[in-house]
């Protein structure tokens, strides 16, 4: 009985559905990311436009003493 749910288990066409599940897992993964980073890119250069003064992530603040302006 084991042999027969083995052979039904991996059969070509369950691996090809398999397979095909799998490329299409990967292919919408990727396109989500792909939106994910086009909408950040278009968020910050948004921000940009609004507010050109504003510190990007990772500037330190000036310090408090700093009278070079």
């Amino acid at each position: 009985m084991s042999a027969n749910l083995t052979e039904s288990i991996l059969s070509p066409n369950v691996l090809l559905w398999l397979g095909s599940v799998l490329i299409a897992g990967i292919l919408m993964l990727s396109l989500m990311n792909r939106r994910r980073t086009n909408l950040t890119d278009s968020l910050r250069e948004f921000v940009d436009k609004k507010n050109p003064k504003s510190p990007t992530v990772g500037d330190s603040p000036p310090p408090e003493g700093d009278t070079s302006d």
